[in-house]
C-alpha cells in the first residue's frame, strides 16, 4: 500500500474509534501460551518421543524409513513425516508401522 493510502486508513481508523489509536502504545503478540517454552513446540516435543525410539529400532534391522515404510505397507512420506513429527497418523497406519517393527502398536509413541 502506498503510504498516502495508509494514512488515510489510518485516520478513519482514528476517526472511527473515537480516540487516538497512533498513540496507543503497540505490544506485540505473546508467541507462546502461557506455560510453555519458547524453545519447544509440539512437533519438537513428538520428535524427541518418536525419532530415538524408531531409529533405534531401524538401525537393529539395519532398515532405512524407506525399508521400514515398505514394510508396512505405506508411503515413504507417510514414515519420514511421522518420525519428523509433521503428521499424526491414522490409527490403522500406526498399526501397520509397529507392526512391520516388530512391536505392539500401543508401544509406538504417539
Amino acid at each position: 500500500m502506498s503510504t498516502g493510502l495508509t494514512e488515510r486508513i489510518e485516520d478513519r481508523l482514528v476517526k472511527a474509534a473515537g480516540d487516538d489509536i497512533k498513540s496507543r502504545p503497540r505490544t506485540a503478540p505473546p508467541d507462546t501460551e502461557q506455560g510453555s517454552s519458547p524453545e519447544t513446540t509440539p512437533k519438537d516435543v513428538l520428535v524427541q518421543k518418536r525419532k530415538p525410539f524408531v531409529e533405534a529400532i531401524l538401525t537393529e534391522k539395519g532398515w532405512s524409513i524407506l525399508d521400514w515404510a515398505n514394510e508396512a505397507n505405506v508411503a515413504y512420506h507417510t514414515a519420514a513425516d511421522y518420525l519428523a513429527g509433521t503428521k499424526r497418523p491414522y490409527r490403522s497406519t500406526r498399526v501397520k508401522l509397529a507392526k512391520a517393527l516388530g512391536i505392539p502398536p500401543n508401544q509406538l509413541p504417539e
